[in-house]
């Protein structure tokens, strides 16, 4: 679970949940939702590790004015329901507000993300979103996304039967919604068909060390060339293709009883923390549950 501090908040708030250190099963990437209430104030621009996303609770008609920090900059924004205020990982924000909020903030774990991209939804993110966003915070108008954030927090935040079960499916919906947003469409055709050698040397060479250089030479091109086109072509990068090869060829191991250490090693991870690491972010369960599950 990423470490990252919550996004910031002025002076005075009272934060109502933050599942950081709470045991919750949450089965995808989302690493900290956090639903606060906050005083008028100001927060010092930083820039952390992980996407974070600010969505005011609001009824219709409400409006929250703040300012946008940057650069030594000031720029004035407006945020309605409905509204997400989305700073990509490694970008500055400094925000100030000049009324009290309510709201909800998520972090993504960007590598996690990825990793749920590439084996769990219908599309890729879209790795340019940091370089397009780069001079600061963007606020984007996305009712869904707010409305399943919003949710999300809610649920977590009811004790009782069920809880864990109803955040996992929220937040799985909640990183679809981003992913839809932020992401492209993969394509109908798969690597397999585009590009049969690089599918083979994978399915030849999964248990070895395979870089991305490897691939491009099994397709004849250049590694610039071969990574363009066959991201252009995939939605995913060569590496996020490999990473879910791997991953099925674990769940595949699993199911018939193969102890996760053998299938570290058969499926080219380096031990079995690094594929319990992967398999429960593109999975949300550990190699030996999955194994447990698909046995029982």
């Amino acid at each position: 679970m990423s470490r990252a501090e919550p996004f910031p908040l002025p002076p005075a708030s009272h934060v109502l949940l933050d599942t950081d250190g709470t045991p919750l099963a949450l089965r995808t990437p989302v690493v900290r939702v956090v639903a606060f209430e906050t005083a008028p104030g100001s927060v010092p621009v930083e820039a952390i590790p992980v996407h974070r996303l600010l969505i005011p609770v609001l009824g219709p008609g409400e409006r929250i004015a703040g300012t946008d920090r940057r650069h030594g900059a000031r720029h004035p924004m407006v945020l309605e329901a409905g509204d997400v205020l989305e700073v990509p990982a490694g970008v500055a924000a400094g925000l100030e507000w000049k009324d009290p909020m309510r709201g909800v903030a998520v972090h993504v774990d960007p590598d996690r993300l990825m990793a749920f991209a590439a084996t769990s939804a219908p599309v890729a993110p879209d790795e340019d979103l940091a370089a397009r966003l780069a001079a600061g915070p963007a606020v984007m108008r996305d009712p869904e996304l707010a409305e399943a954030a919003i949710r999300l927090a809610g649920a977590l935040r009811e004790e009782g039967t069920g809880r864990d079960a109803l955040g996992a499916a929220l937040s799985t919906a909640l990183l679809v919604v981003l992913l839809r947003h932020n992401g492209r469409p993969v394509a109908e055709a798969g690597a397999e068909r585009l590009f049969p050698a690089v599918a083979t040397l994978v399915e030849k060479r999964m248990h070895a060390h395979l870089e991305v250089s490897d691939m491009a030479r099994a397709a004849a091109m250049s590694r610039s060339a071969f990574a363009r086109r066959f991201g252009a072509a995939t939605g995913m990068t060569p590496a996020a293709y490999l990473r879910r090869a791997r991953v099925e060829r674990a769940r595949d191991l699993l199911a018939v009883g193969e102890r996760p250490a053998e299938v570290a090693a058969r499926c080219g991870f380096a031990d079995q923390a690094h594929l319990t690491r992967v398999f429960k972010a593109a999975t949300g369960e550990t190699p030996a549950a999955w194994r447990a599950r698909a046995s029982a």
